[in-house]
């Protein structure tokens, strides 16, 4: 007697995560699934390898997740897909939403960050950057502590 096959042979998914050897719309894909403990590998391209493979892309840009093969571009898309698999997502449509308040309130930041960052004039970028630290920052991450605090210290869905 021989054993069946089984149909479905539960494995771990591979994530391999693509972006540029920067800190920018990849970062917090890679920092979800480190706090989430989920292996994944994190490819580095160059601007001489991006060439090639911009055409395979499904919209032209990075960052991209490929899931076992399947590809999943947008950085928010793959944000929150990483949220999901490594259980930071939330386990109700109200956590799901209210873990999405903070990833959409992390991305008007990063568009600060952008915006002085790449700034060509010098005194509009010095305000922009003064703003950043003096401002934006302190004020996204007051809020985020009092949602931390309202949470029992991030024992719940963050």
């Amino acid at each position: 007697f021989t054993s069946p096959t089984p149909l479905f042979t539960p494995t771990m998914p591979s994530y391999k995560l693509t972006y540029f050897n920067v800190r920018a719309r990849a970062e917090l894909a890679r920092l979800i699934f480190t706090q989430g403990g989920i292996p994944f590998e994190d490819t580095r391209v160059s601007g001489e390898e991006w060439g090639k493979l911009k055409p395979t892309t499904p919209f032209g840009q990075l960052p991209i997740l490929e899931v076992d093969g399947e590809v999943i571009s947008q950085s928010q898309a793959i944000n929150l897909f990483a949220a999901e698999v490594a259980g930071l997502a939330g386990s109700s449509p109200v956590e799901k939403a209210k873990a999405h308040m903070v990833v959409e309130s992390v991305v008007d930041v990063f568009k600060k960050l952008v915006e002085a960052r790449f700034e060509k004039d010098e005194k509009k970028k010095e305000e922009k950057s003064k703003a950043l630290k003096e401002t934006d920052v302190p004020t996204f991450l007051t809020f985020v502590e009092k949602i931390l605090v309202a949470n029992g210290g991030g024992n719940g869905w963050l």
